[in-house]
C-alpha cells in the first residue's frame, strides 16, 4: 500500500470463475442476511441469536471478499467493497422488502444482491478506481 492507493493495488485476473464466485457469494449473502432478520425476533427469547446474526453478517462479507480477491482487489479494498454490497442487501431487506410487504421478498432480495453484485463482477477495474479515489479522499 502506498500513499496513491491506500487500499492497495488492482492486480486484473480476468477470471470467470471469480466473477460466477462473486454473484454466488452475493445470492448466498442475501440468504443469509434475510436468516439473519428472521433471528432478530428470537433476540429477546434466546442468547446466541445475537451473536448469530454478527456472525452470519460475518460471513456474508468474507465470502464476497474472497471472490473479490479472484478478481484482482486487493484485501483491505475487496472487504470495503463486500461490506458495502451486504450492507445494501441488508438495507433493500429491511427498508424496502419488509417495508412494502413484498409477496416474493426472497426472490427480489436474492435478485437485487446479484444485481449489485454485478457492478464488481462485470466491472471490477472501474469498481476498484472509485473505491481507491474514495479511499484516497478520505485519507488524504
Amino acid at each position: 500500500m502506498s500513499p496513491a492507493h491506500p487500499l492497495g493495488e488492482f492486480h486484473a485476473t480476468g477470471h470467470l470463475g471469480a466473477r460466477v464466485a462473486l454473484l454466488g457469494a452475493a445470492a448466498l449473502a442475501s440468504l443469509l442476511g434475510r436468516l439473519q432478520l428472521a433471528w432478530r425476533d428470537l433476540e429477546t427469547r434466546t442468547w446466541w441469536a445475537s451473536n448469530g446474526r454478527d456472525v452470519l453478517l460475518l460471513f456474508s462479507v468474507a465470502a464476497q471478499s474472497l471472490a473479490l480477491l479472484g478478481l484482482g482487489f486487493a484485501l483491505p479494498a475487496a472487504i470495503l467493497v463486500a461490506a458495502q454490497l451486504t450492507l445494501l442487501d441488508v438495507l433493500v431487506e429491511v427498508v424496502l422488502l419488509r417495508a412494502h410487504h413484498v409477496p416474493t421478498q426472497t426472490a427480489a432480495a436474492v435478485g437485487l444482491a446479484v444485481g449489485f453484485a454485478l457492478v464488481p463482477a462485470l466491472a471490477p477495474a472501474q469498481t476498484f478506481a472509485v473505491v481507491d479515489r474514495f479511499a484516497q479522499a478520505l485519507l488524504g
